[in-house]
């Protein structure tokens, strides 16, 4: 396993919501990290080091806090990108079609859009995934850059996964924004025969990129099936180009069920990192 697929898949195991076996997690990642070279390892070695000491409701009070309670920190990159908008719903349908083709089909209680799985699917599918992210990349470096002025540890996982994507990273947010290029759609949908039919950058709703800089926006509400753990592998088609399990064979199915984004039922916390 070269390196920047270990920095892939250990950069998805820590963007799971922090379950039971988190502690352990956090352990076995830094060991097999240790055996990688190259400096996008290092953040993840430091941030499991940051998170070592930190008690478990603390932490998974603290990616609730982060993660689920404003768009501008969402893990849900086609946000950045679609918005609210029906183009949304058919680039989530992409995404879940080219996780099919090449033999891969998550458990459907996450959309395909988190983060986490597609950085999986990277570590899974090399080629094609690598591609995903890249074409990803500005809703990469506007998660990073607002993680990062939230101080949250966090920072340090999207930091690593930039470093192993091609060209240069913006330098701020501005930067992140420019190489977005345009405010997704912004679509108004039965609110009156004046209303503009689709707009791009505004016309009466803020863009993602705008949300980024607003205080608090209003949270995502996010439906998920009832159902399987996200991070439960079920391959149906064709093989897939890598097997699973990459890290060892301890870093079960079940130990990513611990930390599933689905179980995020916790509260913020007092001494939870910042």
């Amino acid at each position: 396993m070269n390196g920047t697929t270990a920095v892939h898949q250990a950069a998805s195991l820590l963007l799971y919501y922090p379950g039971d076996g988190w502690p352990g997690l956090l352990g076995l990642v830094r060991e097999q990290l240790g055996t990688v070279r190259g400096p996008a390892a290092r953040p993840l070695v430091r941030f499991c080091d940051r998170m070592a000491d930190t008690p478990v409701l603390d932490a998974a009070a603290h990616y609730t806090d982060v993660f689920d309670r404003t768009p501008r920190r969402t893990l849900h990159l086609t946000y950045y990108t679609d918005g609210d908008t029906r183009r949304r719903g058919a680039a989530l349908a992409r995404l879940k079609a080219l996780y099919q083709q090449h033999g891969w089909q998550p458990a459907p209680d996450e959309l395909p859009d988190h983060l986490a799985l597609m950085l999986e699917f990277a570590a899974r599918c090399p080629r094609p995934g690598r591609r995903l992210l890249h074409d990803h990349r500005a809703a990469v470096e506007l998660l990073r850059t607002a993680l990062d002025a939230r101080g949250t540890p966090y920072a340090l996982v999207l930091e690593s996964l930039s470093a192993t994507l091609p060209g240069p990273r913006p330098a701020n947010r501005a930067a992140a924004r420019r190489l977005a290029r345009t405010p997704p759609p912004v679509e108004r949908v039965g609110v009156g025969d004046d209303a503009p039919p689709m707009e791009r950058g505004g016309g009466g709703g803020a863009s993602p990129t705008e949300l980024t800089d607003q205080e608090e926006p209003r949270p995502i509400e996010r439906v998920r099936p009832e159902g399987a753990s996200p991070t439960e592998q079920v391959n149906r088609g064709g093989p897939s180009e890598t097997r699973p399990g990459d890290l060892p064979a301890s870093v079960s199915s079940s130990s990513r069920s611990a930390s599933s984004p689905s179980r995020r039922d916790a509260r913020p916390a007092e001494g939870a990192p910042r």
